[in-house]
């Protein structure tokens, strides 16, 4: 657990939003008859591991309760690595927009399929980055210490901690193509093209300044089949997380660890 001398630090939070596969059947992505259980973003996260586990960097990976049935494995490793395991939905729905029923069957039912494995998670990301009015409630209900929502987002009690994230520090926003209409909306008319790889890096970099208001927590998001699909987006986050680990003024820190210091 991150102590109070490292969170008078800068401190980032490194995540990880979504293991591939549930998105896209929940999107239509993927022909009916597809078999599941072999997507890039469970087999690039051995690989991953590795490279955070080399380095001393603990992380939070926010992934959907689909996978607990397809991927228990990949579930438990990131645990025994060290890291949080924390959730994303069912199958990456559009949270704000899930209706009140659906929102309750479909948290019971993530919950329960990590609990069954003998997991425990205590955070939520929203997919989407939106919530409903009832989402803060119902995590409570399951015992959740912490959300983290796009950052415009506001919680409707501070029942949870509440680490949110900027949109421009998600690799997907910069090079998922079905994310155009986000970029527009938030960079503004003719900016909705993939960016190329130097502004994501430009924007790692950025993390790395410890000059920063003190306490100040960031959240970056990687998404593990953006570097599956992109050597050289894989080597750049290698290359941050080794700079990251010998950067003695920015701290590290899990979702959950940061929701420990904010409820104490």
């Amino acid at each position: 657990m991150m102590d109070r001398s490292a969170a008078r630090k800068k401190t980032l939070c490194v995540t990880f939003d979504n293991l591939g596969e549930a998105a896209e059947i929940e999107f239509g992505l993927l022909p009916p008859d597809t078999p599941a259980g072999d997507h890039v973003s469970a087999n690039v996260m051995p690989r991953i591991l590795d490279i955070l586990s080399s380095n001393g960097v603990q992380a939070t990976f926010f992934f959907e309760g689909w996978n607990a049935g397809t991927y228990p494995k990949v579930l438990e490793s990131v645990v025994e690595g060290g890291h949080e395991l924390a959730l994303h939905g069912w199958r990456h729905e559009n949270w704000a927009d899930v209706a009140a029923e659906r929102e309750k069957e479909l948290l019971d039912r993530s919950f329960k399929a990590f609990r069954d494995l003998g997991l425990n998670p205590v955070g939520f990301r929203p997919p989407g980055g939106g919530i409903t009015q009832q989402t803060v409630e119902l995590l409570a209900e399951q015992g959740a210490t912490h959300i983290s929502p796009a950052a415009h987002i506001e919680l409707p009690t501070n029942t949870l901690a509440n680490i949110p994230f900027a949109w421009s520090d998600v690799d997907a926003f910069w090079f998922e193509p079905l994310m155009a209409p986000l970029r527009e909306a938030v960079l503004g008319g003719g900016k909705g093209a993939v960016g190329p790889l130097s502004v994501w890096a430009d924007n790692l970099a950025k993390h790395l300044n410890p000059a920063a208001q003190q306490d100040e927590v960031k959240t970056l998001i990687f998404h593990p089949y953006m570097l599956a699909l992109d050597e050289d987006r894989m080597q750049l986050f290698e290359q941050f997380i080794a700079d990251l680990a010998r950067q003695g003024d920015v701290a590290t820190a899990r979702c959950a660890d940061i929701a420990a210091l904010q409820h104490a």
